[in-house]
């Protein structure tokens, strides 16, 4: 499925439209996405998903994201737009390697032997996903987090699982209130690596 007449019906099938010129620059990533989802998980309203600046992108060129009105509402489509979002606002091998001050090489070492960085593989080529940086720098600790997790687990559930408040991480405020934290925020506030590392074994 490679050609935007296809992947326009498959979208109106799902119930999500969207403008052809919404595919410009996105035909690869959609059909890497489609030819995957499958075995993608249950997601929510799909701006649930997004942060607002993602949302906006994806709107800007033509995504309808405004929820479904007739019927149950596909989890695939909603899933495969999250994933289309993720992809385009990832970085390459050679922008992570800017970014990360080495060579092309060694990111990919990273990515496929050490799996110290997280990415998704669209057929010969890697992205990096964004969320695992802050600053330009990765996110301290999240190697170890990364080396624990499933390479079976849909780049979806990661993103979600990785963004979202964990009950099992919860931290005590001012005047006994507790909050939830997600992985991400745990680790950028310093806290031990190992409690995310534990539930990314359970995942």
């Amino acid at each position: 499925m490679s050609s935007q007449c296809e992947i326009l019906a498959f979208l109106h099938s799902r119930g999500l439209s969207a403008q052809p010129k919404a595919l410009k620059g996105l035909g690869e990533i959609l059909a890497a996405a489609i030819e995957q989802l499958p075995a993608a998980p249950f997601l929510r309203d799909p701006r649930e998903e997004l942060s607002s600046a993602e949302a906006d992108a994806l709107e800007q060129v033509g995504f309808d994201l405004r929820p479904l009105d007739h019927g149950k509402s596909d989890p695939l489509a909603r899933t495969m737009t999250v994933y289309a979002a993720l992809l385009e606002d990832s970085l390459s091998v050679k922008e992570a390697g800017r970014l990360l001050k080495v060579n092309e090489s060694r990111v990919r070492q990273r990515l496929a032997l050490e799996r110290s960085l997280y990415g998704v593989k669209i057929r010969s080529e890697w992205r990096v996903p964004r969320f695992q940086f802050e600053k330009g720098k990765p996110i301290p600790g999240i190697e170890g987090v990364f080396a624990n997790l499933s390479p079976t687990l849909h780049p979806v559930s990661v993103y979600s699982w990785f963004t979202t408040p964990n009950p099992d991480l919860e931290l005590e405020g001012t005047q006994g209130k507790h909050r939830l934290l997600s992985p991400r925020e745990w680790l950028l506030l310093g806290n031990p690596t190992e409690a995310v590392v534990e539930l990314a074994r359970d995942l």
